[in-house]
């Protein structure tokens, strides 16, 4: 092996130990750094979003918020189609998938105290039917019901 190739080696790695440890946004980061970081947290997400299959029982899945730390989507279910039962299966299914997405882009949420939830909802206007969330102390997602 070439002494260019090794170097081209280390570099490579070098450049990516230097972007997972660029991937913690810490206060006093230059905006610059945070824009490109958010940058790739939406394509994450676009991405994500893309890879879903469609369902009969919800019409829509809108991403709410998206930033290094935080994935906020919604799974929009035309009215009276899901049982809470299995719209709770669907948040989960989609929960899931969005944390092992996270995981195989090289994001542990756990430890990096990302914000990660999952709403469902019957319309626009409608209240939360169930929320995913996140718990990084627990390295899962706790289910919330709104009030009634």
């Amino acid at each position: 092996m070439s002494l260019g190739v090794k170097i081209g080696i280390v570099g490579f790695g070098l450049l990516v130990a230097f972007a997972g440890y660029a991937a913690y946004t810490r206060p006093g980061d230059p905006p610059e750094l945070i824009a490109a970081q958010n940058a790739v947290a939406k394509d994450i997400a676009e991405k994500f979003l893309a890879s879903l299959p469609t369902d009969a029982r919800w019409n829509r899945v809108s991403v709410d918020e998206v930033t290094t730390n935080s994935y906020r989507l919604t799974l929009y279910y035309v009215p009276g189609t899901g049982d809470l039962a299995q719209v709770k299966a669907d948040t989960s299914a989609v929960a899931l998938a969005l944390l092992r997405r996270l995981n195989v882009a090289g994001h542990h949420p756990a430890d990096e105290r990302m914000a990660i939830s999952v709403s469902a909802r019957e319309d626009e206007a409608g209240p939360p039917l169930i929320t995913a969330r996140f718990d990084p102390i627990k390295d899962g997602f706790v289910f919330e019901k709104p009030n009634s």
